[in-house]
């Protein structure tokens, strides 16, 4: 294809201005100085062309420019083109951009381009890494002996032939794909179906085999609930404790709800425990309460968030009362399902644990309530630090 050719797919060039007096376009132009006498330009020349601004012009001309490289009636598909996506995502990246495939013609990828800015909130950044080294095996992916293979997998799943996408090996490729994919849906889809190979092909003869298939579970039991608010919830809070003992909680109450909807309801209570807990630890105040209740109102307190911090004079005065009220029963809710139907006392024969619902009820509650004390929590730490 001519640069005549090509420009013309992005510009009406038979409308611009040629630069040459003798011609009557831009079109002329371009084909007299770059086709009949090639070495009229120099290399480059179309970068500093004050007709396209492609080099001063904004993001979106010179995205548009090189998306067009790809398109499948521009590319040369004997030549290394996937290597020199991967090069130019590369560079793109520094700017906040990306070219990714959009559609596809006659079975080829159609690319456009994209911001890199992610919005992930159902798995963590530290899980994502955990399951590519999991399946990365030595530069391929579990038991996938070629890229094809992989692709044709890959594409099954999530309508993307991932190697050839990212241009690299299947391992390096897809660690690519979790780190620069921002459709959350794919990212979980293409996890949940890689999993279900991975635990066909670990023996779980061996510990680490067993310690993986333990941790990982867990992960995979809580992206793939259906409650997809309270996950999103769930996982924000899990990501602001720096605690191991209470992110490890977290992940139980999600796996266990549907298996064990008992152990959940006592995960939920406990979940907001350590959250009071930590939080009046911060301040150096007693923890030990004789129940839930008043845990939370001390921590309310501490807070400043309590009914009576709210003036009268506010229009939402009474709204925020009672909501902050609210409180107090949901706590002492949890508190009583926790007594009643799970772990924490023992049981005589008659006794049933309530179901997954009703699991599902205590951490959404829970999950609610540590959300907005936590924030609380970050914003008068805030003012603290700026008094």
């Amino acid at each position: 294809m001519t640069p005549e050719e090509f420009l013309n797919r992005l510009y009406p060039l038979q409308q611009m201005p040629s630069f040459d007096s003798r011609l009557g376009n831009a079109a002329e132009d371009i084909y007299r100085h770059t086709v009949v006498n090639p070495n009229d330009y120099p290399n480059g020349w179309f970068w500093k062309d004050s007709r396209f601004n492609i080099g001063e012009g904004e993001d979106e001309i010179l995205l548009k420019f090189l998306v067009e490289i790809f398109h499948p009636e521009v590319r040369d598909d004997k030549m290394d083109w996937q290597g020199l996506l991967a090069r130019i995502n590369n560079l793109l990246n520094a700017d906040g951009y990306k070219i990714v495939p959009i559609n596809k013609i006659s079975g080829r990828d159609v690319y456009g381009w994209k911001t890199t800015q992610r919005k992930i909130s159902l798995i963590t950044d530290e899980e994502l890494d955990y399951f590519s080294s999991l399946f990365n095996n030595g530069g391929y992916v579990l038991d996938f002996t070629s890229r094809k293979s992989f692709n044709d997998f890959t594409e099954r799943a999530i309508g993307i032939r991932v190697t050839e996408t990212y241009g690299m090996s299947m391992g390096k490729s897809l660690t690519a794909f979790f780190k620069e994919e921002d459709d959350e849906k794919k990212i979980i889809k293409l996890i949940l179906e890689l999993w279900d190979c991975y635990k066909v092909s670990s023996s779980g003869n061996n510990i680490a085999d067993i310690v993986d298939l333990s941790s990982g579970q867990k992960i995979i039991d809580r992206i793939s609930n259906s409650n997809i608010a309270v996950v999103k919830q769930v996982v924000e809070i899990k990501t602001k404790f720096d605690n191991i003992y209470i992110q490890s909680q977290i992940d139980e109450m999600l796996a266990s709800q549907e298996e064990d909807p008992t152990n959940a309801i006592g995960l939920a209570k406990e979940l907001i425990e350590s959250c009071c807990k930590t939080i009046l630890k911060y301040y150096n105040l007693p923890t030990d309460f004789d129940n839930l209740s008043k845990l939370v109102k001390a921590t309310t307190k501490t807070l400043k968030i309590t009914p009576e911090d709210i003036p009268d004079s506010i229009p939402e005065a009474q709204s925020m009362k009672a909501i902050l009220k609210a409180f107090a029963t949901i706590s002492d809710g949890l508190a009583n399902l926790r007594n009643t139907y799970g772990r924490g006392h023992g049981k005589d024969n008659n006794y049933k644990g309530l179901g997954v619902r009703h699991a599902k009820l205590a951490i959404g509650a829970s999950s609610t309530l540590v959300h907005f004390l936590w924030d609380s929590f970050t914003r008068q730490q805030i003012k603290e630090n700026k008094a």
